[in-house]
């Protein structure tokens, strides 16, 4: 009888110690915010639209400056040469770090999305069991419920 009693009071404790636990999940999913991963995804969206006109003006201006403009004036010599390799591994590294940087918005973005079903999720279960919501939206708001 003694053992029962024993394992009856480890399981309780087990048990209060994983709600605790959820407890302290689920305020960390409720304080946690899925638009900063929206307004992460476009700042790097519009990084990426920066760096892309950047390499462009650096080539257009290059072009210019070294095959010639409308006037037909180009820049010459060892000092061109050397100048041209320079802006041309200038430019080579610009559209190395866009296109690492184009690859980020998507998954930030996917970040977001998954925080925002987690918050339906633990929304519905919380509401089925307690009729309470745990984060700001009870709802989908889409007027979708997630159960």
């Amino acid at each position: 009888m003694a053992t029962e009693t024993k394992e009856s009071a480890l399981t309780a404790e087990a048990a209060a110690d994983a709600i605790l636990a959820l407890q302290k999940v689920i305020a960390a999913i409720s304080a946690s915010d899925p638009d900063s991963f929206f307004r992460s995804a476009d700042t790097l969206q519009q990084v990426g639209d920066k760096l892309n006109e950047l390499s462009t003006g650096i080539g257009d201006r290059a072009k210019i400056l070294f095959m010639g403009g409308a006037d037909g004036g180009r820049w010459e010599g060892e000092g061109a040469a050397a100048c041209a390799r320079i802006v041309g591994q200038f430019n080579a590294f610009l559209m190395e770090v866009l296109a690492a940087v184009r690859q980020w918005p998507e998954p930030v973005r996917g970040c977001g999305e998954a925080l925002q079903r987690t918050w339906y999720e633990v929304d519905a279960v919380l509401a089925k069991h307690s009729g309470t919501a745990a984060t700001p939206e009870a709802s989908d708001p889409g007027g979708e419920t997630t159960s």
